[in-house]
C-alpha cells in the first residue's frame, strides 16, 4: 500500500489546472482564489483522502453545481413540411422571418461547474488509479486518450494529463480514409458506418467503475486498499455530483459532469467491451473510436442491402452487448425511432443508445466511390495545409468579411467528414483558425498597426458569428474574442462584442423553445434555462476582461463594460463588480 504524499498533490493541482486551462470554461478567478492559498487547500484535501470519514464527498460545496452551455439551435420545418429556399443576406432578418412562423429549439448542454477540491481528487485519480485501468484500452480508442512515455507508462512530468486533441483526431479521421482507400483500389466494395452515442456523458451512471465484474474481470485491476478507496472516493464524488443537480433541477440523478477532464477517462472505459467485441468478432477493415464517435468501415461481400441489413450483421456478431427495438418495418430500413443499444451487464444502470437518424451507412464502389473520397481527401490536406501556415494579416481589411463568411456559412462547405449531415466541426475548424491568427497578431504586433484589420474583424463577428443560429455552433470562442479585444486596449470593440453577446441572448429567449439535453419531463418547470446561461456568460466575459485588462482601460470603461455584463438580466457574485477587475487582474491570474 502506498501512500499519497503531498508531492503527488501537487502533481495532481498542476495536471488539473493545465487540463482546466485547455477546457471550454477554465475558471480562472477559481483558481486564483485557490492558490492564495494552495499549500494549505492541498494538505486539507490530501488529509480528507486519507482520513476514515468518507462523507464529506457528499458536500455540496465540494461536488459542485453546474451551468448550461449552448449546444445547438434547430431551424424548426415551417407548415407543410417546408424548409427554408428564401436566403437572407442579413442574418437577424432571417432569424426573426424563420421564427415568425415556426419556432426553432434552442438546446443547451449541462456542464459540470465542480470545486477545484473535485478537479484536483480527479486528477490525483487519474495519477493513482486512473491510468492503470486506461491502460486496457486498445489502440482503437482514439479521444482522450492520456499522456504516456514511450515505455507505455503515465507522463507524470508532462503539463497536462492528456494527449492534444488535434493528431489523435487526425488519426482517426484518415484511418478510415486510408482503410476504405486501399480497398478501392484492390476494387472491393466497402461499407463504411458512422455512428454516436446519444446524450452518452448525460445518460451514463459512473456506478459502473464500482463494479467487481467489470473492475476485476474486464480491466483485470489489482487494486490495493489505499488505492481501492481513492478510486472509491472518485466514483462517489461523481454519482453525488449528479444527485447535487438533481435535487437542485428534478433530474433523473445520472450522467458525468462534462468539464471535469477525468470524464473522459470514465467515458472511455465504459465502451472499452464494445472496442473487443468489434475487433474480435466483427474483423473490420478499419474501426476507429473517438470517445463516443465510431468509425467503421467492413468489406461488403454482397450480401448487405441496406442500412438494416448491415446492423443486423453487426448485431448478430456482439455477442448479445448490441441490441435493437424490435419494429416491423415493411422495407429494409430502419424507421427514424428505432435504436441500437450497447447493454454489457455492467451498464444497467446506464443508457447507451445509437439514435437511427445519427447513424450513417455509405457503400462505396468503382470510380464513384474514389470521387467520394477524392473530395473529402482534399478538403482535410486544405484545412490541414492551413494549420501548419503561418499567420498572414490580409492586404485589404474588407476581405476579412468574406472569409469569415466562409468559415462559417452553413451551406456550401465541402465535405470534411464522413459525416456529411454534421458540418459543424468544419465551420469550428474555419473560424478557430481565423481567430488563431487574430490572436497571433495580438501578441506579436503593436495594436495600433492593424487597428484596420482588428475592426473589421471584430465588425464581421458581430454580424456573422454573434447572430442565431451560429452563435451555438461557435460560444466556446466568445471568451477568447472578448480577451483579444481587451488585451489589444479597443474598449470600443470590447463594447460591441458584448452588446452582441446581450442581444444573441435576448433574441434565443424571445424567439425559441429552451431545452436541455438529457433532462427529464418532470424537471422543465424546475430549470430556469435562461437565468442560467445568462449568469454562465456573465462569468466567462467577466473573466475574459479580468484576464487581458489592458492598461490604457480606465475605470469608467470598466465600469460600463460591467454595467452591460449585467444588462444580460443577471446579478454577478460578489467580489465579481467593476472596482474589482484590476484587482483580480493584479492577483496573477494562472498561466501555464
Amino acid at each position: 500500500m502506498t501512500p499519497i504524499t503531498l508531492d503527488e498533490m501537487v502533481v495532481a493541482y498542476k495536471k488539473a489546472k493545465v487540463d482546466l486551462f485547455y477546457a471550454s470554461d477554465p475558471r480562472l478567478l477559481d483558481l486564483v482564489e485557490y492558490e492564495e492559498n494552495l499549500g494549505d487547500n492541498l494538505r486539507n484535501l490530501r488529509s480528507r483522502v486519507l482520513s476514515r470519514d468518507e462523507t464529506w464527498v457528499k458536500d455540496p460545496a465540494f461536488v459542485g453545481t453546474f451551468t448550461l452551455s449552448p449546444k445547438e439551435a434547430s431551424k424548426a420545418l415551417r407548415p407543410g413540411g417546408e424548409s427554408d429556399s428564401f436566403i437572407w443576406s442579413d442574418p437577424h432578418v432571417g432569424w426573426r422571418e424563420h421564427a415568425g412562423s415556426s419556432q426553432p429549439v434552442a438546446k443547451f448542454r449541462p456542464m459540470g461547474r465542480c470545486s477545484i477540491d473535485f478537479h484536483v481528487l480527479s486528477s490525483l485519480w487519474i495519477l493513482k488509479v486512473g491510468e492503470r485501468l486506461e491502460r486496457r484500452l486498445d489502440s482503437s480508442a482514439m479521444g482522450s486518450r492520456l499522456r504516456r512515455t514511450r515505455s507505455g507508462d503515465f507522463n507524470e512530468l508532462a503539463s497536462g494529463s492528456f494527449k492534444p486533441y488535434l493528431y489523435p483526431y487526425r488519426e482517426w479521421r484518415d484511418g478510415g480514409l486510408t482503410a476504405m482507400t486501399r480497398a478501392l483500389d484492390d476494387r472491393k466494395s466497402v461499407i463504411a458506418l458512422t455512428a454516436d452515442v446519444t446524450s452518452y456523458y448525460h445518460c451514463l451512471n459512473p456506478e459502473f467503475l464500482l463494479d467487481k465484474y467489470f473492475l476485476h474481470g474486464v480491466l483485470g485491476a489489482d487494486l490495493d486498499t489505499q488505492e481501492t478507496k481513492l478510486h472509491r472516493l472518485f466514483v462517489k464524488s461523481l454519482v453525488w455530483w449528479s444527485h447535487n443537480v438533481a435535487e437542485r433541477t428534478g433530474w433523473r440523478p445520472r450522467g458525468l459532469p462534462v468539464g471535469l477532464p477525468a470524464s473522459a477517462v470514465v467515458a472511455n472505459l465504459a465502451l472499452i467491451q464494445l472496442d473487443e467485441v468489434i475487433s474480435d468478432e466483427v474483423k473490420p477493415l478499419y474501426y476507429g473510436r473517438y470517445v463516443d464517435d465510431i468509425l467503421l468501415v467492413l468489406e461488403d461481400s454482397g450480401n448487405l442491402q441496406g442500412r438494416r441489413d448491415v446492423w443486423d450483421w453487426i448485431i448478430a456478431r456482439s455477442r448479445g452487448f448490441l441490441q435493437r427495438e424490435e419494429q416491423s418495418n415493411s422495407d429494409n430500413s430502419y424507421p427514424s425511432n428505432t435504436t441500437i443499444e450497447f447493454s454489457p451487464s455492467y451498464l444497467s444502470g446506464s443508457t447507451i443508445r445509437f439514435d437511427n437518424h445519427k447513424n450513417k451507412v455509405f457503400h462505396l464502389s468503382g470510380s464513384t466511390g474514389r470521387s467520394l473520397l477524392g473530395s473529402i481527401k482534399k478538403a482535410i490536406n486544405e484545412r490541414g495545409s492551413e494549420w501548419r501556415a503561418l499567420p498572414a494579416i490580409p492586404s485589404d481589411p474588407t476581405d476579412i468579411g468574406s472569409d469569415i463568411a466562409n468559415a462559417t456559412h452553413i451551406d456550401g462547405d465541402p465535405a470534411e467528414t464522413l459525416r456529411d449531415t454534421d458540418e459543424i466541426s468544419a465551420r469550428r475548424s474555419g473560424f478557430a483558425i481565423r481567430l488563431r491568427d487574430f490572436e497571433a497578431y495580438e501578441r506579436n504586433l503593436n495594436p495600433e498597426s492593424w487597428q484596420a484589420h482588428r475592426s473589421a474583424f471584430i465588425e464581421t463577428v458581430c454580424q456573422q458569428i454573434l447572430v442565431m443560429p451560429h452563435f451555438f455552433d461557435l460560444a466556446p470562442y466568445v471568451p477568447r474574442l472578448v480577451k483579444l479585444a481587451v488585451a489589444c486596449g479597443d474598449y470600443e470593440a470590447t463594447m460591441k462584442l458584448i452588446v452582441a453577446v446581450r442581444d444573441v441572448h435576448r433574441v434565443a429567449v424571445e424567439t425559441c423553445r429552451l431545452s436541455v439535453v438529457g433532462d427529464s419531463t418532470e424537471g422543465d418547470a424546475q430549470v430556469d434555462v435562461s437565468a442560467i446561461w445568462g449568469r454562465q456568460l456573465c462569468r466567462e466575459i467577466y473573466e475574459s476582461i479580468a484576464s487581458g485588462l489592458a492598461s490604457s482601460f480606465t475605470q469608467d470603461h470598466i465600469d460600463n463594460l460591467i454595467f452591460e455584463i449585467q444588462d444580460l438580466g443577471q446579478v454577478l457574485p460578489d467580489g465579481m463588480g467593476g472596482a474589482e477587475v484590476r484587482s483580480w487582474h493584479s492577483r496573477s491570474l494562472p498561466a501555464i
